[in-house]
């Protein structure tokens, strides 16, 4: 701390500083912060790289300036027009990617600090601003907010298309109608009595009931655990249930059929067993950290984990059931520095092994973004991508090696426009054109050939999307939708593009009709338990009872034999015999006497791929080398996911051909760098190609098919297009939204509109509403979700399971949303944070009175201590940093009151430890909170490490911690 007051935390030193047995000390491993004198907040931060960030404020010590020495990225706060309930604002701007100007973000807020509207810049200095605008009720909930639009000029007039709300009189949403009138009804109720096919007792019912009249149920118990589930399919309901512990763990999981999922855990939370109907039963041991250290799998392959003192893996590996060896899966290296130059390593992983491939990473900052280099050495070939990134650490060029392709560069880089939208790539996209909420309106290749893309002007979603090469049309496809956004014409150029689709109240796809090739038409069948019975191209899928061993695996598919191990993965059908290593990877796949061998890398990600005529070699997810012809490399690079470049070594020719998709990302047509068509295909409707010789890999919604084995490659997982399911189970949660219960089926049975291209999670169309933006939150719930599955699997070692599932949430929460609606949705912290500090009457706005006690004080940041401040009470003054409340400290009175309201807490367990060390000191036993909590992560922690479950956050407006 600082050697004047002791309040301030100047200098933080990881583990990593100090020796530890074998492992010197790393002096790198100290990070440091000065403090503004005035505000009492950072100044300065020093990370373990000596990255710089500097943090200034203004007069009433509100954000004023930010500034990243590292990256070159900044934020600077301005504050317009105060005082004024029409024009105030609080302005932000960043650098662009590249060239000069800056991105800015204006909010306008009313008197009581509500945003309404938010301004974001168009593509061009010249063109209209990006606006969205929220209007509240008398209450200070949102009645309605806008789509985002381009702001009209003051002679024009502008249609502005609404989202309206409704409420009850406890300011709950009732009824949701869409821009189209269609909306969305909510009905609330009290239980008190049991319900049918619901196991436990619920408290609460919720229906909501959507824009195509289907309802569904969610039932909640005292906790506000949801404990089951419904949804109408015709005269029936279809419930899945489940049950929690008192602190808030997942005990069970049953599925409409009656297959039970079971869990067990140790004191400390840590998850001891699984018993899942599909996957069999795990057991998992920890280290007295909570690191999992051992994991057993149902065939009894043994994971074990070993971790260095900052909890981070140093190598993994299993041994199978009777082996006396074990198989190295991952051996890391962490913080090396770069042979050359002045690498920024530290704290990241730097080497990544195993018996299959090397790889390296490295990171550069330079002051004006960065540059990340990643190297894969596989059967001794080793390939480089190096990555460029401007300050906000978007793609600036990319250069693969040895194939010396270079895709831009320092001084001919990837541009962006005025809003930060990619707008060109050298010599691959010539222009890209966007509507006013960022999707894609048209996009213009090297080559000549266009795309373009209309959309719905009330819901957003994708109406049309046309590719052509001047007057000659290559793919025109036209969709008709229903109100819930569910396609169900599509009309193509020839008779063979067209279909039409129906769906059963679930949204599970139960009919497909081609009208051009009758030999794709289907009709498909369900049972409740998401289980496909039938499809006319197929035939009849049989499954176990539906409480017996794996009763979603279907054991035989037409007249096709299905056989499984005991962890679920399929082991053959009749035509393949398939492995599967000690790592539930598939290992090999042998068809009339021919095998092809898989292998991983130490990430998991496939590396290799050999066959009796060839190998190909993956080191990442963009780069194929293909080795079939001896001496001679062909490097096929995915720059971007709508071009790829072929070379082949020894040779400065580089062959390049652009994908064109559909709505799925699916390709459909490829081109050349003339402009020619050079490879078209179609897909029926659970992802078989109709052209079977397409060269281009990456197909059916952009992943990778094997016609080797006839399935696809999708990243965690395979997925069988001919049987419309996957070959092996999901090991996700079964309650996490895109997963489910049914642990074959593929994209929730829906492969029309949905898509899984991680093998874990479906996720929507590319082009849901609005495509781009939605897309990446959900690959970046995607990515938390994996995330958080790795720490769990690791045990948790640095607790970070909670947060990137929060994370992870948020990002899921924030899919459909416009710009403002994310900024209510945050809530008020950006806004708050920036300028709010010194407005009245805030607990009208923005709901943030609704987690508190109305008695609160809400606008006011309090110490009050009736005695002179001492040393003691410094834990309590750092806690004001995270939290804002009243807080009262009675001198030698039982109790510390603290009023709560709400805060972006980091860390809880630090907050609640802080006051309690001041409780202690002024010699009270107990700490009272008044007023309702709104932050999970607290929530967590005192449920955990006080034993409060049902009060905390319920509605109770007091509840006390004993001290201890």
């Amino acid at each position: 701390y600082d050697a004047t007051y002791h309040l301030y935390p100047v200098a933080e030193r990881a583990p990593r500083y100090f020796g530890n047995g074998t492992l010197t000390a790393d002096s790198r491993f100290v990070s440091t912060t000065s403090y503004d004198p005035v505000c009492g907040l950072p100044a300065t931060k020093t990370d373990w790289n000596g990255i710089v960030e500097t943090y200034t404020y203004d007069a009433y010590c509100r954000p004023y300036g930010y500034v990243n020495a590292g990256s070159g990225n900044y934020v600077n706060t301005r504050y317009e027009n105060e005082g004024s309930p029409t024009t105030q604002a609080v302005v932000t701007t960043s650098p662009r990617t590249n060239g000069s100007g800056e991105v800015f973000s204006r909010t306008y807020y009313d008197g009581l600090g509500r945003p309404w509207r938010v301004e974001t810049p168009g593509a061009s200095a010249t063109d209209p601003a990006r606006i969205t605008d929220t209007v509240y009720d008398a209450r200070g909930n949102v009645q309605k907010t806008s789509l985002i639009r381009f702001k009209a000029a003051a002679t024009e007039s502008e249609t502005i298309q609404w989202t309206v709300n409704s409420y009850d009189w406890q300011d709950r949403v009732v009824k949701t109608v869409n821009p189209d009138s269609s909306q969305k009804l909510y009905q609330y109720a009290a239980q008190s009595a049991l319900v049918t096919d619901v196991t436990r007792l619920p408290v609460s019912l919720t229906v909501m009931t959507d824009e195509e009249n289907h309802p569904h149920r969610s039932y909640a118990d005292a906790d506000g655990n949801v404990i089951a589930l419904q949804s109408q399919l015709g005269a029936n309901w279809v419930t899945e249930n489940r049950t929690y512990d008192p602190l808030g763990r997942l005990l069970g999981v049953r599925d409409p059929k009656g297959a039970q999922w079971t869990y067990t855990y140790d004191w400390l939370g840590n998850r001891l067993t699984a018993s899942d109907p599909d996957l069999g039963n795990w057991s998992y041991e920890y280290d007295d950290a909570g690191r999992l250290i051992r994991q057993t799998d149902a065939r009894g392959a043994v994971t074990t984990m070993a971790y260095d003192q900052m909890g981070r893996v140093l190598r993994k590996e299993v041994t199978e059931p009777g082996a006396t060896v074990a198989t190295l899966l991952a051996e890391n290296s962490y913080d090396e520095p770069a042979a050359t130059g002045q690498s920024h390593n530290a704290g990241m992983l730097t080497t990544a092994a195993n018996d299959n491939a090397t790889v390296t990473y490295t990171r550069f900052y330079n002051g004006a973004g960065d540059k990340s280099i990643t190297s894969t050495t596989i059967d001794g070939v080793t390939s480089t991508t190096t990555v460029e990134h401007g300050p906000s650490g978007k793609t600036t060029a990319i250069a693969y090696a040895p194939a010396n392709i270079v895709v831009g560069k320092r001084t001919l880089p990837w541009l962006y426009n005025d809003a930060d939208l990619l707008s060109r790539i050298p010599g691959l996209i010539d222009s890209t054109s966007y509507e006013a909420d960022g999707q894609t309106k048209l996009i213009t290749y090297i080559n000549g050939v266009t795309t373009s893309f209309s959309y719905s002007p009330t819901r957003r979603w994708l109406d049309r999307v046309t590719t052509a090469k001047g007057t000659t049309v290559l793919m025109d496809n036209q969709y008709s939708r229903d109100k819930l956004g569910r396609i169900k014409t599509i009309t193509g150029l020839t008779a063979n593009d067209n279909w039409t689709y129906t769906y059963d109240d679930l949204s599970r796809l139960t009919g497909a009709d081609n009208g051009g090739d009758n030999t794709l038409d289907e009709t498909y069948s369900y049972d409740s338990n998401h289980n496909l019975l039938s499809r006319t191209r197929v035939g009849t899928y049989t499954y176990p009872a539906a409480t017996a061993v794996r009763p979603h695996a279907a054991t035989q598919i037409g007249t096709k034999t299905i056989g499984y191990d005991a962890n679920g993965n399929m082991l053959s059908d009749g035509t393949r015999t398939l492995t599967w290593d000690a790592s539930n990877r598939l290992s090999t796949v042998t068809q009339n006497g021919a095998t092809v061998t898989l292998a991983y890398g130490p990430d998991g990600a496939r590396v290799k791929k050999s066959w009796a005529f060839g190998t190909t070699l993956y080191p990442d997810a963009n780069v194929e080398i293909d080795r079939t012809t001896p001496g001679t490399d062909i490097y096929t690079l995915y720059p971007h996911p709508d071009a790829k470049i072929v070379v082949t070594s020894g040779s400065t020719t580089q062959d390049k051909f652009f994908l064109h998709r559909d709505h799925l990302a699916s390709v459909r047509q490829v081109t050349n760098e003339s402009g020619t068509r050079v490879e078209q295909t179609g897909y029926a409707a659970y992802g078989e190609a109709t052209n079977t010789t397409m060269q281009t890999k990456k197909s059916y919604i952009g992943e990778r098919f094997d016609p080797e084995t006839g399935l696809m490659y999708l990243n965690a997982r395979y997925y069988d297009p001919a049987f419309g399911r996957f070959i092996s189970p999901d090991d996700w949660d079964p309650t996490q939204e895109g997963v489910g219960t049914n642990r074959y089926a593929y994209a929730g049975n829906d492969p029309i509109n949905k898509s899984d291209p991680n093998g874990h999670l479906t996720i929507g169309d590319l082009f849901s509403s609005p495509a781009e933006r939605d897309k990446t939150h959900g690959e970046n719930a995607s990515q938390f979700d994996h995330m958080a599955a790795e720490q769990r699997e690791l045990g948790d070692p640095e607790n970070l399971v909670s947060t990137y599932e929060d994370m992870a949430k948020r990002e899921r929460q924030r899919i459909g949303k416009t710009t403002m609606q994310l900024a209510l949705q945050d809530g008020l912290e950006i806004v708050d944070s920036a300028s709010l500090g010194l407005l009245k009457g805030i607990s009208g706005g923005a709901k943030v009175a609704s987690a508190v006690s109305k008695s609160a004080p809400i606008n006011e940041t309090v110490l009050n201590i009736t005695r002179p401040l001492t040393a003691n009470d410094l834990g309590l003054k750092g806690a004001l940093t995270e939290l804002k409340g009243t807080f009262t400290v009675k001198d030698g009175a039982a109790t510390v009151y603290v009023d709560m309201i709400r805060g972006n807490i980091t860390n809880p367990m630090a907050l609640v430890r802080n006051l309690s060390e001041t409780a202690r000191a002024a010699g009270a036993s107990s700490i009272t909170i008044r007023g309702r909590l709104a932050n999970p992560a607290l929530e967590k922690v005192l449920a955990a490490r006080w034993g409060l479950t049902a009060e905390v956050g319920k509605g109770t407006d007091s509840f006390t911690i004993p001290i201890r």
